[in-house]
């Protein structure tokens, strides 16, 4: 786990890595903690997050609880944007490619607006 140091008194908190593997791996433990019915209408149970914490340690480098919850906010955050996105017109997806497409410049201004 590579560290980092801010400021002259900080004490050395460990630095995440996240990849499209670690991403798949995160989301679907999230799924499948909420097809165990361990999702609140205010968010994910306790009891939750440890499971998906201790799934992902064993099978990763390990991270900090805090590290996966800020790493879903912000794949929350990127979701939404794509999704606002998706409804704007010039917006497609290339399933050869496996990625969206965009028209026009007018489309990524949109895209950028909304991250």
């Amino acid at each position: 786990m590579a560290t980092t140091k801010t400021g002259p008194c900080s004490q050395r908190t460990p630095h995440a890595d996240w990849d499209d593997t670690k991403d798949k791996f995160l989301l679907k433990a999230l799924r499948r903690q909420i097809n165990a019915g361990k999702q609140a209408e205010s968010g994910f149970k306790k009891e939750a997050w440890i499971a998906i914490l201790e799934e992902f340690n064993a099978k990763f480098e390990p991270v900090l609880l805090q590290q996966i919850k800020t790493h879903c906010g912000n794949l929350r955050i990127q979701f939404e944007a794509w999704q606002t996105l998706v409804e704007t017109s010039g917006v497609g997806w290339n399933d050869e490619k496996q990625l969206p497409e965009m028209e026009d410049d007018e489309a990524w201004e949109t895209y950028l607006a909304v991250l």
